[in-house]
């Protein structure tokens, strides 16, 4: 109201006033006489009655005002509590409101729910019903005391503050934004954060898995192979399991090699685990064939109780098991397998580090197969499989030098030359592998054989007195006989020992090797003659007509040498030609050799090749070298158009051109499968025809005259098996 008419609205109100006292006191009652006694001015009472009503005027107008404002703010109130609760009731986030719980002695140790709103029950899975007037330790029996302390802190302090914690009881994780509304109480926002909890959970896992899955990769690049043990910890740690191991199987189902980590707590039962078959227990094995992994939650739940890995495995003290395959080429290699002794679910994340490392191994694997096999490649013989003399001087040697007590056998192949030179390569390379497992086979598991060189062998003895090493070497011999094939390998050898290290290793092996080399000087005759004597058995395999032959022909040279003159030696000579001429024959195939028809072009160039057949073989007898000679020109002709090198005239061996002859004459008076023979006069005059181109001009009348006398004397002509019908 303006203050112009509060002013008039006053003066107005004191004219009405005064009115009223007017009348008043004009009138009679009792309130009149009560109030104004005789003696007082009239003007007092009219000042009093104005006054009361002037004071009852403000009084009710102030009255009036406080009732105007109490409604206004309970109007106020009324829409505050309405919009709080609209608010409560809407907000986003969980709102719960406590107050503190005290314990006799007035310190808080729990609190209670007053009021919940709906997002509360949303995010905590509760119902207002089920928290209300609830104290926390009642509702949530595994909450942590931090995270009381901190409520109380709040109820008490009036702080307001922030944080995340994780409800046991909810298996949930919360954002918390914690104030005090009133004394010993206080109200929580919740927010749900267990999805980016578990999230953030997921890439430190991710990222702590890729750290190990780089830490795997660099041991296994830096590390000696077959060294795992510092990988499976580590699997083992990141996934908090009890066991980890990797298997290396032979075949893709035999347990080769078990490689095994465990936290020590054991003890695991796991050597039954070494040369287990995969292939007798089904399914497990076929799914790690496809490259599938076998997860168990808990062995003893396993569906079928009865399969034998499961029996194997829950004995070993694991329930919980992953194997993962190991894959090298599409190809199974091995085994990776982590286990623990309680249940354990097996995560994606989990799961896929496995997987991941399985890979690595595999391609571990690969690289320590290509190292083993060069490491083998490099210190051991490709032929016979055991060390060679790069192992002895890069490793063994070293090893060798601090033992005292040391025994050395230096073994050589006798005739391995001739070996290769009449059978082939192929045959002498028999030889070796055989002599290798005859030395394998009479030695001790501690003992090392080494192919020394191309026919020699070392045998190293470790811890071996010369008793020892004496039996060895008869068990050598005794092996070596035994060889399954029609020639019996022959080896000298001798052996060495010594019992202190004043002795070096390499001194003791030459010791070693002289006295194989006496040895082997004392056999060469015994050696000489076994060899002639193989050689002339393989004449005889391949026909009865040969040895007959040869046996024609030693008497008709014999004779012709005796007739010139020769010494003995010569004649030795002479006869050791006369039978072993034709040995290069041994390399004719049957089917050519014993043809009933004419050969053809290319089965006359092989028959043609058995002169320098036979003078390889022959040849590495030291002694027989002139026979070899011998062998190799028996078909040489007198005017140089034989074969194989074409000499002629005395270019030509002597042995070989008598042998020639004799050849000639014996083929022609013999049957042949192809041919009948001729009479000895048909013979003889071939031979003189061929005088001079084929045959030495000089040995012809000789012959003639050797014939003569086989003639005259028919008994020796019929004991050498000559046709003497003229």
């Amino acid at each position: 109201m303006k203050p112009y008419l509060r002013i008039a609205v006053m003066f107005l109100g004191f004219w009405v006033l005064d009115a009223l006292a007017h009348v008043v006191l004009m009138s009679d009652g009792d309130l009149i006489s009560h109030l104004f006694r005789p003696g007082l001015p009239e003007i007092y009472c009219r000042i009093v009655v104005s006054a009361v009503a002037v004071a009852s005027m403000f009084l009710y107008r102030a009255k009036a005002r406080r009732e105007a404002e109490r409604a206004r703010e309970l109007d106020q109130f009324r829409n505050a509590e309405f919009m709080y609760r609209t608010l409560f009731d809407q907000l986003g986030e969980g709102l719960a409101v406590r107050e503190l719980v005290f314990d006799e002695d007035g310190n808080p140790v729990d609190y209670r729910y007053l009021e919940v709103n709906p997002a509360f029950e949303k995010v905590t899975g509760l119902t207002r019903d089920q928290v209300i007037g609830k104290t926390a330790r009642s509702l949530f029996p595994r909450l942590g005391e931090d995270l009381i302390e901190k409520f109380i802190t709040v109820a008490t302090t009036g702080q307001i503050m922030r944080f995340e914690a994780y409800i046991e009881d909810l298996d949930k994780h919360f954002g918390y934004t914690v104030f005090s509304p009133g004394k010993n109480q206080f109200a929580t926002l919740m927010i749900d954060v267990s999805e980016r909890k578990r999230t953030e959970a997921v890439l430190r896992q991710t990222a702590f898995f890729e750290s190990c899955i780089a830490e795997v990769a660099k041991i296994l690049v830096s590390k000696e192979p077959d060294d795992l043990t510092d990988v499976l910890q580590i699997i083992a740690t990141a996934l908090s399991l009890d066991y980890c191991s990797v298997a290396e199987l032979r075949n893709e189902k035999i347990i080769s090699r078990l490689h095994e980590w465990n936290d020590g707590a054991g003890p695991f039962q796991t050597k039954q685990f070494r040369g287990f078959n995969l292939a007798i227990t089904g399914e497990w094995f076929e799914k790690l064939r496809r490259g599938e992994c076998v997860l168990t939650r808990d062995l003893r739940e396993h569906a079928d109780r009865s399969t034998y890995e499961v029996q194997v495995l829950s004995e070993s003290g694991l329930r919980a098991l992953a194997v993962v395959p190991i894959l090298s080429q599409d190809r199974l290699v091995g085994l990776l397998a982590a286990g623990a002794r309680d249940t354990h679910v097996w995560s994606a994340n989990e799961v896929g580090l496995l997987v991941t490392i399985s890979g690595i191994l595999g391609t571990y694997q690969r690289r320590v197969q290509a190292e083993r096999r060069m490491e083998y490649l490099t210190y051991h013989d490709s032929l016979t499989r055991v060390h060679n003399r790069t192992y002895f001087e890069s490793t063994l040697l070293k090893e060798l030098a601090e033992k005292p007590v040391l025994s050395v056998i230096m073994g050589d192949l006798n005739g391995l030359k001739l070996i290769n030179d009449r059978w082939g390569h192929a045959e002498g390379d028999r030889v070796i592998i055989h002599a290798a497992k005859a030395i394998r086979a009479a030695c001790r598991k501690q003992d090392v054989v080494i192919r020394w060189g191309g026919d020699e062998f070392v045998v190293i003895m470790p811890d071996a007195d010369e008793k020892l090493a004496a039996i060895t070497c008869q068990k050598i011999l005794h092996n070596c006989r035994t060889f399954e094939d029609r020639l019996e390998v022959s080896i000298s050898l001798g052996h060495a020992t010594r019992t202190d290290t004043s002795v070096s290793v390499r001194d003791l092996i030459k010791r070693a090797e002289d006295l194989m080399y006496l040895h082997k000087i004392r056999e060469r005759q015994s050696s000489r003659h076994s060899l002639l004597s193989s050689l002339e058995h393989s004449l005889l395999e391949l026909s009865q007509e040969t040895k007959e032959h040869c046996d024609r022909i030693r008497e008709l040279a014999l004779a012709v040498g005796k007739e010139l003159g020769m010494g003995q030696s010569e004649l030795d000579q002479l006869a050791l030609l006369a039978s072993l001429h034709d040995v290069g024959k041994i390399g004719v195939p049957s089917h050519i050799l014993l043809k009933p028809d004419l050969l053809t072009p290319e089965e006359w160039k092989i028959v043609k090749k058995h002169p320098e057949v036979g003078h390889r073989i022959v040849r590495t007898i030291s002694d027989l070298v002139d026979v070899a000679e011998g062998i190799l020109h028996h078909h040489e002709r007198w005017d140089g158009t034989g074969y194989p090198h074409g000499l002629k005239g005395e270019e030509i061996p002597l042995i070989s051109r008598i042998i020639a002859i004799a050849d000639a004459f014996d083929a022609m008076t013999s049957e042949r499968h192809y041919r009948r023979a001729i009479p000895v006069a048909s013979a003889l005059e071939e031979i003189r025809r061929c005088s001079g181109t084929q045959f030495d001009p000089s040995l012809v009348p000789v012959f003639e005259r050797v014939i003569g006398q086989l003639v005259t004397g028919r008994s020796n002509l019929q004991a050498a098996g000559l046709d003497v019908t003229v």
